[in-house]
Parts: C-alpha cells; structure tokens; sequence
C-alpha cells in the first residue's frame, strides 16, 4: 500500500480492460490543467540483464504525447541489480548490494522525444523509434523479445526442455499471424514436446513418431522439409511454429478435416459409401450409411429406405455432423494399407484419438482433436492429392533420408 502514496497507474496483465484504462490515465495526466508530475513507465514490462532493449509495450505511447526518454547505468564492478526470473531472487541481490561499501547509479535525461503525426497514429513505431534513441544512448542493441517469450520460456522448461527455445520473438509472430501467447504454449506443450528432443530440437524421427507414421512416408519427409527451411535436418520451436502458423494451420478447415476423417474411414478410397454412422444415443439399431452419387447425399435408414437427400455442396454437411462415427478397425485398414504403418502405430493413434475408450470416434471428437494436431491433416490431404494426382508418386512410397555427413565444423550437413 506504500506505494499508493506515488500515485501510480497500475497496470494488471490478467485484465484486458485495465489497458484502456491506463491509455487513458496517462493521457488525462498528460494533457491535464491540474499539476500532475511525469508519469514514470517501464516500457518493457519486465526485468531484463541490461545486455539489451527488448520490445517496448505500446501502451505508453498509445496516447501520443511527448515522452522523455531516461537511461540508467550501474557502474558497479559486481551486478546484483539484475533481477530476471531465471536469476538470483531479490532477497539475495539486496544482501549482496548491502554487502558493497558503494553503489553506483547513474540516470541519464535525453531530450524530450515529440512525435509525428505518423508516430501518434501508430504506437509500435512510436515505441521503436524511441526504443532505438534509448539504445543508442546505452550503446547496447535491440531485440524484439518481449515479456511473453518469458512465458514461453517457463513453458518449455515445465515440458523439461531447455528453456531458451521459448524465445521466438513473440512480438513478430503475434503481429504477423494475430495469434495469442495462449496458442503459442499450447502448440509447445501438445505438438512440439513430444516430439522434441532432450536439447529442445526435432528430428525426423520425432515429427513421425508423433504422427504415428513411419519415418520413411514421403508425406512426413515432405512435411518435415517445410519446417526445416535452413536443411540442416532438425528444427527449432522457433521454425516450427512459423512453419505450423505458416503453412499448416490455414490447411485446417472445417472441409479438410471433413475429408482427412472420411480418408480414415475408407480403406478402399474409391468413395465415400464407408463411412459408418450411429447416432448420438450410441444405438446400433439405428446406424445409417451415407452414400455419395450424383452430387447428392442420400442419407439411408437402417431398413434401406431413404430419409431424405441433401445437395452435395453443403458445406455444412450436416448429414454428417456429431453421428459419423471411425472405428479402430477402418483406421487401421488405411494407415497399414496406405502408409505402411504397423497395426501397433495405428493402435496408437486411435488411442490418441479415442481418449474415452469408447472403441470409436465420432467425427465432432476428430474436429476437436484436429485443431490441436494440425499437421496430420497436412499429411493426410498430401496423401489424398497424390492418390488423386496420378500423375505424382503415391504417397506410400518409401523415401529413404538424405545421407549425413559430418563437416569439419561438426555441424550436421543434409546433401
């Protein structure tokens, strides 16, 4: 509570109308007749080692109005300023700064920074162009780290991997693909850590074993090269998760996932009259087929006769909503039959999919299951264009790896 006698504007990261409000409070403090003194903001919203200016939080600089810039040094011969997460605890930095006859703290003033036009109609550059003023001034670099990286760094480290692959620059990828540090951390901990090994990289071996596939599929060597763009046959978090925001996610539609579900479900893919259906109350009295002729569903009643017919180019395909309905014995027809996989791996997968052990999985289940595991649809439509492309190579066709060689550097080289 002592610090209420400063007058601050707190700043509350759990809620997301605090910010408006803060936006709003420096602004009325700024422009305000009454005699407020200087607001003083901490724009990276997070303690760093000094080494270098992370991103700057936009919203001091949301308002528009001049700010004045201040540097501080600590010419100390030993640090125990620097309070970072993954560093000594304040208690500890304070009895080692106590235990120094002298501190030394210097605060530099640099001259009142007034914005442009541009500037105030766009914080980010207000906050970079005075990020690179205070940078210069402190003779370190920048870097577009940012407070979530710290999460994303805790993540990884809660997933027992090094925790340095959490930085991705964050910042960027939220500004290019409008995700949330939420489904970052979601991808780290259910895609990329099962995958990964002990050194936070993933090879070959770990993208098949993850998609319970074997390492040889053509798909999954082809998917795996998307992501390994530099050839160097591993990959970072850092280059999953562009390649994954990239290329596999916009793959996942509602229409993609409906054909990857209907490809598991139809061993012999030649139509589509293998789908099984039950309907929500699991009564097998009442299982209907769906049949796929002339552009138009028929949906058949478990006596033969016909319910009713929808037009093909339903997108919606309601027919074949929350009662369709894969078997472990369909899936394990077209993953051994297609890519090869052992009855084991398809086991496997289906387990994955079937996490109430109902001996089945119903196509709302699949939706569900493939927002979070983007890239076996990626490898199952792959799979798909090359059956229908019969101008390509199939897609079961084993591809054997690239040979390794060691450079004189020890850095792994894919020819």
């Amino acid at each position: 509570k002592y610090i209420d006698f400063t007058q601050p504007v707190y700043v509350r990261r759990e809620n997301p109308n605090s910010r408006q409000e803060t936006i709003q409070q420096i602004r009325h403090r700024a422009i305000s007749d009454e005699d407020w003194p200087q607001v003083m903001i901490f724009p990276e919203g997070t303690c760093t080692n000094r080494t270098c200016l992370i991103t700057f939080k936009p919203g001091a600089f949301y308002p528009g109005v001049p700010i004045q810039p201040i540097v501080i040094r600590y010419p100390n011969k030993m640090d125990t300023t620097t309070w970072t997460w993954d560093g000594p605890g304040a208690v500890k930095l304070l009895w080692l700064t106590l235990c120094q006859f002298h501190n030394y703290c210097e605060m530099e003033f640099l001259p009142v920074y007034n914005p442009s036009q541009e500037e105030k109609e766009d914080a980010h550059l207000y906050a970079n162009n005075v990020r690179a003023v205070m940078a210069k001034a402190l003779g370190v670099p920048t870097v577009d780290y940012s407070y979530d990286d710290c999460r994303l760094m805790q993540e990884a480290r809660n997933n027992n991997l090094p925790p340095e692959i959490g930085l991705v620059e964050f910042q960027n990828l939220r500004l290019r693909y409008g995700v949330k540090v939420k489904d970052v951390e979601e991808v780290l901990a259910q895609q990329f850590s099962p995958m990964a090994e002990s050194n936070g990289r993933v090879r070959i071996q770990g993208l098949a074993r993850y998609l319970h596939l074997p390492p040889t599929e053509a798909t999954v060597l082809q998917l795996f090269s998307l992501y390994d763009t530099k050839k160097r046959g591993e990959i970072t978090f850092r280059e999953y998760i562009v390649g994954y925001l990239e290329m596999v996610k916009p793959a996942v539609t509602a229409a993609s996932v409906l054909r990857a579900f209907k490809f598991l479900n139809n061993a012999n893919h030649d139509t589509d009259d293998n789908i099984r259906n039950s309907t929500s109350n699991n009564n097998t009295d009442n299982n209907i087929r769906i049949r796929t002729s002339n552009n138009a569903t028929n949906i058949i009643s478990s006596d033969g006769a016909t319910d009713k017919t929808t037009s093909g180019d339903d997108k919606d395909d309601k027919a074949e909503g929350s009662s369709a309905s894969l078997s472990l014995e369909k899936l394990t027809e077209t993953m051994t039959g297609v890519f090869g996989c052992t009855t084991e791996q398809s086991g496997d997968m289906f387990r994955g999919m079937d996490a109430n052990n109902k001996g089945y999985v119903t196509l709302d289940e699949f939706r569900s299951l493939m927002d979070r595991n983007g890239s076996l649809v990626w490898v199952l439509a792959a799979c798909q264009a090359s059956i229908e492309d019969t101008t390509r190579e199939p897609c079961h066709a084993v591809v054997a790896p690239a040979p390794v060689q060691q450079t004189s550097n020890t850095k792994t080289k894919i020819e």
